[in-house]
């Protein structure tokens, strides 16, 4: 009897029923629902938050990259811009002491006689314009601009950008995207050298430390200042372990006075013990078409050219920081009389360049630029089902009309003095 009882009460407690079973199933499914929810949500917060950083970091390192060169802008030594190349010294250079000097200012890349213009240098060493900015067309202060794709591709047509040197530029027109400008620096670098003894007179010979002499490039642009004078000149030999040449030769070009330093009318020597040697610059910022889509590109002069004519070149475009879209640039001008160094209104280089027809107007309108107003719209990855709640945002001055394209986008500015070009 006991037996049977027991054996009774197991077979009773076989298994789960039906009933029991999709219970049980339905509150795995639940439960695993909401894990897979919280999953999805902690995921999704996650990937805005990367967005977000990127963005902000992004932004951040466009603007600290252009902020120094805007900055150098115009350094050509102890003496800033307007020491050297006054508005009221004649644009044809010659004559003069040393041949083609400029209020101090010697480009051994400018030819004689009546070559000897300003603008007859290449356009790379123009550095009587040491900061240039080329507004795209359609985008000034209170217009609205639309950007139509998240992919863009370069433009092509360099009369969107008003009065841009295209050809001195490489065809930077082919690089850059459309809706954004372009910004052009000239300067002598701040890393310097110190000249140890008299340049020589006839043969250009500079000398150097063995340790400077190491870091020059054979062809390279450089500048040599004793804080009055100044000259651009192309190093032509690196004849000895203590010293480089810039002699006539190369991009050198001989001049009424055949000897670039020694000063025929006083008979002294120009530079001596002291003076300081720098490499020279030239940089170009531009929205282009980087890797994963827009991206804020820098390109500079090539910097070890094997050829005289290579140091004219640009170097191949770096790609700085990705995911910067546009690039919007007011400048400030200081419009008093006499200048007084206070920006008196921000405009756009188109309005600023309106009726520059002559390269000395041109000269005079970039002359007023005090400080340079810099905005940029930085975005981020595309997040899935994301929808937009704004699509109009602000870059500088300008409504621009955004993609929906589930990208988070973030403005960045930054006001920039040009302090070679402050006289206080």
């Amino acid at each position: 009897m006991k037996d049977s009882f027991n054996s009774s009460r197991l077979q009773t407690q076989l298994g789960l029923s039906m009933i029991e079973l999709m219970i049980a199933i339905a509150l795995g499914v639940v439960l695993l629902l909401g894990l897979v929810q919280i999953f999805g949500g902690v995921r999704s917060s996650f990937n805005a938050a990367d967005s977000r950083a990127r963005i902000q970091e992004n932004g951040r390192f466009a603007l600290d990259f252009i902020r120094r060169d805007a900055r150098m802008a115009g350094h050509f030594g102890c003496r800033n811009e307007f020491h050297h190349f006054p508005s009221t010294v004649a644009r044809a250079l010659e004559p003069g002491p040393n041949g083609a000097l400029d209020a101090g200012f010697s480009n051994h890349l400018i030819g004689p006689g009546a070559l000897s213009i300003r603008d007859n240098a290449p356009y790379t060493t123009q550095a009587h314009r040491p900061i240039e900015v080329y507004d795209y067309t359609g985008t000034g202060l209170g217009a609205t601009y639309v950007i139509a794709t998240d992919t863009p591709a370069a433009d092509g047509t360099a009369a969107n950008w008003a009065s841009l040197p295209d050809a001195g530029l490489e065809t930077i027109s082919a690089r850059a995207v459309p809706g954004s400008d372009i910004l052009v620096m000239r300067y002598f670098d701040e890393s310097t050298a110190t000249v140890t003894g008299l340049v020589g007179t006839t043969t250009g010979r500079i000398p150097l430390a063995a340790t400077d002499v190491s870091n020059v490039n054979l062809f390279g642009l450089y500048g040599i200042t004793d804080c009055n004078l100044a000259s651009l000149f192309q190093v032509t030999a690196l004849p000895s372990p203590t010293a480089v040449r810039a002699a006539a030769g190369g991009l050198n070009l001989g001049r009424a006075d055949p000897t670039f330093w020694f000063d025929a009318a006083s008979a002294n020597e120009l530079y001596g013990r002291g003076s300081m040697f720098y490499r020279y610059q030239f940089v170009v910022y531009y929205i282009g078409v980087g890797v994963n889509g827009p991206a804020l590109f820098r390109q500079t002069l090539t910097e070890a050219p094997t050829t005289a004519a290579g140091a004219l070149l640009l170097s191949t475009p770096v790609e700085v920081v990705e995911g910067v879209e546009m690039m919007q640039i007011l400048v400030g001008i200081d419009t008093g009389a006499p200048r007084d160094d206070f920006v008196n209104q921000y405009i756009d280089a188109n309005t600023l360049l309106t009726g520059a027809a002559t390269p000395t107007a041109i000269d005079n309108a970039f002359r007023q630029a005090s400080s340079l107003r810099i905005s940029l719209l930085v975005r981020g990855n595309p997040q899935a089902g994301t929808t937009r709640t704004r699509n109009t945002i602000v870059v500088g001055d300008l409504n621009v009309t955004l993609p929906n394209d589930g990208r988070a986008r973030q403005t960045y500015d930054a006001t920039i003095v040009i302090r070679n070009r402050l006289r206080a």
